[in-house]
């Protein structure tokens, strides 16, 4: 970026290795080539900002239009006063009065002085002890007479009028919203679902989104059990074993003539209908906060579940699926041969059980919409990949 800046672009918070993300303002002449040099880098990115996924983690970098970001007759000190940064041409930071009203301005849009804005204003002191005056002689022109006030307030330990807590409190509602995203990770078990599923959560969280892992049991969920009690109860007693509902070592062999008995083909509607109710459920609490749910088995897994241990013809319940389930966002089959599942792990299922799933896997994902990646690829350019799928997913509501 210093080298691809025609101008001055200044670094408004905390630069590398400091600070979690990079947020820069950039006038409106210098911005195109300053997005091209990202993009150049390898960063994902739109006119909401950039991001850098790799080595299973995540670094974004916002930019700022400074013509919406202060008016003219602000807007020209600050750039003409910004200090450079060691070793760089372009990239600067803001002169310790002009840091203390970015941090003001901060500081009301977020309610309160948190620790890292505490150290902040520390640091800004700290080089230059007449901060404070040369803030308030500036602060007419960036209209922060009322921020810089309240900043003062806070460094000096007072609470926030009740007024000022009501504009914060109006502010972020006028925010953008952004609508939560759900991303299903599906596979034979040692695909490396819970692996990719973790290293997602971690990368989000290293660019401020939050993100919840759920593993799906599929088969002993609590809506399971409160959905089953009534059917388990009536086949218990017309003498029915409770154990050959749903036991994995208990699935018949493939192709045995009278495949699903009429007790299976129940069961596995009443499995199917529990489980895609309850990850419905899951991920309707995260997403409506705005958050990320990364779901560790997905209805494309129930789906194959379903058809290997119960040999019925499962048409039906993938419809339920497909009608009851939360629809992805973005869908992932790690596609593994079963020799690389035995090998990476102790398996419940058998060679031959395994085969069976892993061709269902690539048959039944177009179906649910689901893209397939070689699961034998690097973790890292795995998780890269599916991060940026997820991160690319994140559109204001």
């Amino acid at each position: 970026m210093d080298s691809a800046a025609p101008g001055r672009v200044i670094v408004l918070g905390s630069p590398p290795p400091g600070g979690r993300d990079l947020d820069l303002l950039v006038r409106s002449a210098d911005r195109p080539p300053v997005e091209e040099s990202l993009r150049a880098a390898g960063l994902d990115g739109d006119s909401d900002g950039f991001v850098l996924f790799k080595g299973g983690r995540a670094y974004a970098v916002e930019l700022f239009g400074a013509e919406t970001f202060l008016a003219p007759g602000a807007l020209e000190p600050l750039f003409a006063r910004a200090l450079p940064l060691d070793g760089y041409e372009r990239l600067a930071r803001p002169a310790p009065p002009h840091a203390l009203l970015i941090l003001a301005r901060l500081v009301m849009d977020e309610g309160g002085l948190r620790p890292k804005r505490q150290a902040r204003l520390e640091r800004i002191l700290a080089e230059d002890p007449g901060a404070w005056e040369g803030g308030r002689a500036e602060a007419p022109a960036w209209g922060a007479e009322r921020a810089l006030a309240l900043l003062a307030r806070a460094a000096r330990g007072e609470p926030r009028p009740l007024p000022a807590r009501l504009r914060t409190a109006a502010s972020r509602l006028r925010g953008r919203p952004r609508r939560g995203v759900l991303v299903a990770l599906s596979g034979i078990d040692g695909a490396g679902k819970s692996s990719q599923a973790r290293a997602l959560a971690e990368a989000m969280a290293d660019i401020g989104v939050s993100a919840e892992v759920v593993w799906n049991d599929l088969l002993g969920n609590r809506a399971l059990a409160v959905v089953a009690a009534l059917p388990k109860a009536m086949l218990a007693l017309a003498g029915r074993r409770r154990g050959s509902m749903a036991r994995f070592d208990e699935a018949p062999p493939k192709g045995e003539a009278g495949e699903a008995s009429y007790t299976r083909r129940t069961w596995s509607t009443i499995v199917t209908v529990a489980n895609a109710l309850e990850q419905r459920v899951i991920a309707a609490r995260a997403l409506a906060q705005g958050g990320m749910v990364a779901f560790d088995r997905s209805p494309l897994d129930l789906a194959v579940r379903m058809q290997v241990l119960y040999r019925a013809d499962v048409a039906m319940q993938r419809r339920l699926v497909a009608a009851l389930a939360p629809r992805p966002d973005v869908a992932f089959l790690l596609d593994i041969p079963p020799e690389v599942s035995l090998a990476r792990k102790d398996d419940i299922w058998s060679p031959e059980q395994l085969v069976e799933q892993a061709g269902l896997y690539r048959a039944l994902a177009p179906q649910f919409g689901v893209t397939a990646l070689d699961g034998q690829r690097p973790f890292a350019e795995l998780a890269a990949e599916i991060a940026r799928a997820a991160w690319r997913a994140r559109r204001p509501v």
